[in-house]
């Protein structure tokens, strides 16, 4: 993934047996970073792969406590 436009860098994932990468990429250059992946991984392993584009979430806001 490291060798595609815009990654900035990427990570294995799944379970402890690697079956997944996260890639963090210009959002600009998703779709073109998802066909070098996936021709690449291809490449390498005479195997297709599965691909999805996303956009991360802001994640948890602002959590308040209140104590009594």
């Amino acid at each position: 993934a490291l060798s595609c436009p815009g990654v900035f860098g990427a990570r294995l994932t799944g379970a402890g047996w690697g079956g997944c990468i996260v890639a963090l990429a210009q959002a600009q250059l998703a779709e073109e970073t998802a066909e070098c992946i996936a021709l690449t991984y291809r490449a390498q392993t005479g195997t297709n792969t599965n691909i999805f584009v996303c956009r991360s979430a802001r994640g948890a806001g602002l959590v308040l406590r209140t104590v009594i």
